[in-house]
């Protein structure tokens, strides 16, 4: 191992927000010109520009017992002994919730039993290592506290995406929701809500659902909507950085439904281009966000109202944007896997 570079453990980083945050933080790195090594998986080989490697079984002891720093472990759990100017970034809640409480949440099972053995990692390697920990919110700060005895530093760190030149931003649509289809997401309740009688005019929308066999039943309501009700959805399916702010820029506002996050880098994506955001009135929207339209998400009645009312305020031009209220302190860890 090169003792001069920055490791980052990301064996369990697949796509989704997790894949972005690393992938702007070695951006960040790199851009520092500190020479940077990914611990991570097939994924993250394929679609990463820097060196990633693939750990054996005896990389992965060492990873979680001695170490390899300076490292920071980006997979929500830490090392078990002290690992100098090294660091742990907790990036979901999923890690630091006992097991009691994360069956209650509406993942795969497969995942539940991941996100337990993270948790049970953490309360070893804070006991035992006193390495230090950051968080992107103070929700999830509190939450550590509360759930595993561990004090950590809030320092969020995210990507602004800024709007690229020369494409044809003219308004195609009401409503963007640019989100991984998860359950906790609520794609469900926009379907249903969508296919609700309505007298009203129809409302468009663009999603980003992979049609890759793992969620068949989303995409069958979603065609359901198009082919039985007045509104419009688009499935862009997955889509590139480019395509992500075109689709912002391109919509009347941001849509996002999901019932918890850790941090709500979208939101921050959509505002950072100008465009008002459309969200329930929850700690991870306001911890990053001012000046939001709030919805109501628990029930399908209730939604449906709220996006119509909003459809046609937006239409008058009545919603001004909303504004980021966070600032990107991703120094704070690097200055840590520097020894500063």
């Amino acid at each position: 191992m090169n003792n001069n570079a920055v490791y980052i453990d990301a064996t369990t980083i697949n796509e989704g927000g997790g894949f972005v945050l690393l992938e702007y933080f070695i951006d960040t790195l790199i851009n520092l010109d500190i020479e940077c090594f990914v611990i991570g998986n097939s994924y993250l080989k394929n679609k990463l520009s820097v060196d990633v490697i693939i750990p054996s079984k005896c990389l992965l002891l060492k990873l979680y017992t001695v170490g390899v720093g300076p490292c920071l472990y980006f997979c929500n759990r830490g090392p078990i002994f002290p690992v100098k100017n090294s660091c742990v970034y907790l990036h979901t809640e999923y890690a630091a919730v006992a097991l009691s409480k994360l069956f209650r949440f509406p993942i795969p099972n497969k995942r539940k039993l991941a996100h337990f053995i993270n948790f049970l990692f953490n309360r070893v390697s804070y006991l035992f290592s006193k390495n230090q920990y950051f968080v992107q919110t103070e929700r999830m700060r509190n939450l550590l506290i509360q759930e595993l005895n561990i004090d950590s530093i809030v320092a969020p760190f995210f990507s602004v995406i800024t709007e690229p030149q020369g494409l044809d931003v003219s308004i195609k649509r009401d409503f963007c929701y640019v989100s991984y289809p998860w359950p906790h997401k609520n794609y469900d309740l926009l379907f249903n809500a969508l296919l609700l009688p309505s007298d009203s005019e129809g409302l468009s929308f663009a999603v980003t659902i992979p049609d890759d066999g793992r969620f068949s039943g989303l995409l069958a309501l979603l065609e359901k909507v198009n082919s039985t009700s007045s509104h419009v959805v688009e499935n862009l399916g997955v889509i590139s950085k480019m395509q992500v702010a075109e689709t912002y820029l391109t919509s009347r506002a941001a849509l996002f439904l999901s019932s918890r996050e850790s941090f709500g880098l979208p939101l921050i994506e959509a505002a950072s281009l100008g465009r008002p955001v459309v969200a329930p009135d929850l700690e991870y929207v306001n911890s990053v966000l001012a000046d939001v339209s709030y919805i109501d998400i628990k029930s399908s009645s209730r939604l449906i109202d709220d996006l119509t009312k909003y459809a046609q305020d937006l239409r008058d031009c009545s919603i001004r944007p909303s504004r980021v209220v966070v600032a990107d302190d991703i120094s704070r860890i690097i200055d840590q896997l520097q020894g500063r």
